[in-house]
């Protein structure tokens, strides 16, 4: 309990400090400027859960539900080292679109003009056609979702984007990116990634586990590989909008309150019994509830039928009007202009 508290109050804490600062900045300036935040990354968990506990990330659903904000930005290619360089979104993107807030994806990718230089943030992509295809994906992954894409360069007096071919790629992928409209919330097929972030402060030690913090980040990277759309999303805004979505995974780092439980089988059906330590939850109306610890199993339980024969090869970008397949090597897309 001492250990739960503790971490709530930093979270709370964290959130309570965004939504005060942002309401001064509003009270003072009004709509004359608009207020964004970089909050955090909860829903990266690859190096340990420590850091979403100390750094008060768990305290995201909070500054959605609460803070006056116009934007919200994250990076999203520091997991392009997950799952054979795959990547998602590092918080809930379609919570900040519900809550009218825009969200900016940061397109950090180590390119090629910089080959040199590395550091602990991932891989540094050595060649121009990598740097062109990993920022043609970042994009793709942008537009499923309808937000913007900055694009940063972290080495002072090297712009990763300066290049002439580079500049002309995504002048070209701008032109595409015109035609693609986003995923609807709740389209056909759609799966949500509903994450209860508060209630990981209640864990104890095996969700400390590397090996579960590794699958848990891994966890959006997987749900991209099943042919469906990608929401993600918060368990409040879940909550609000739950006739939306016959799909929903939740991962379980911690313990889930009753009334969240009540709910859950008010939507779907009665849930198994918990465990402290499982780190997964499958919920799919008119089938059983499945809870499992392992991504593999996550995927086949919720790749479409099609899909099942790549052995979660490709990733999907899919949006209201294209599908863009990934196969590790080449990019597929098509674009729907009915």
């Amino acid at each position: 309990m001492i250990r739960k508290n503790f971490f709530q109050f930093v979270a709370e804490r964290s959130a309570d400090n965004i939504t005060w600062f942002a309401s001064e900045f509003k009270k003072q300036h009004g709509d004359k400027y608009s207020f964004g935040v970089y909050y955090g990354y909860p829903m990266e968990h690859s190096a340990s859960l420590k850091r979403m506990l100390f750094s008060g990330h768990l305290g995201i659903q909070k500054v959605l539900n609460e803070a006056p904000l116009d934007i919200i930005s994250c990076p999203a290619s520091y997991s392009l080292r997950r799952l054979n360089l795959s990547h998602a979104y590092m918080n809930p993107v379609d919570s900040a679109l519900l809550h009218g807030i825009m969200p900016i994806l940061e397109n950090d990718i180590r390119n090629y003009a910089t080959k040199f230089f590395g550091d602990s943030s991932g891989t540094t992509v050595f060649s121009l056609r990598d740097s062109q295809l990993t920022s043609s994906k970042l994009n793709l992954l942008a537009a499923a979702h309808g937000t913007v894409v900055r694009y940063y360069a972290i080495i002072e007096g090297m712009d990763f984007f300066a290049p002439l071919p580079m500049i002309k790629s995504i002048a070209q992928e701008n032109r595409l990116l015109m035609k693609l409209k986003p995923a609807p919330l709740g389209m056909k097929d759609q799966v949500a990634m509903v994450i209860d972030t508060m209630s990981w402060a209640s864990c104890a030690s095996p969700a400390f586990n590397d090996q579960i913090t590794r699958k848990i980040s891994e966890l959006r990277d997987t749900l991209m590989r099943t042919g469906r759309s990608v929401a993600f999303i918060t368990i409040d805004d879940w909550e609000k909008n739950a006739e939306r979505w016959e799909n929903v995974v939740i991962p379980l780092p911690g313990v889930l309150s009753q009334s969240r439980k009540e709910f859950l089988e008010k939507t779907f059906e009665k849930l198994p019994t918990l465990k402290l330590n499982d780190v997964f939850m499958v919920l799919r109306k008119g089938e059983k509830t499945l809870v499992c610890d392992d991504t593999k199993e996550v995927w086949q339980a919720t790749a479409l039928p099609q899909v099942l024969s790549s052995e979660m090869k490709n990733v999907w970008y899919v949006g209201g009007n294209f599908t863009a397949i990934w196969d590790g090597n080449k990019l597929d897309i098509k674009i729907n202009d009915k």
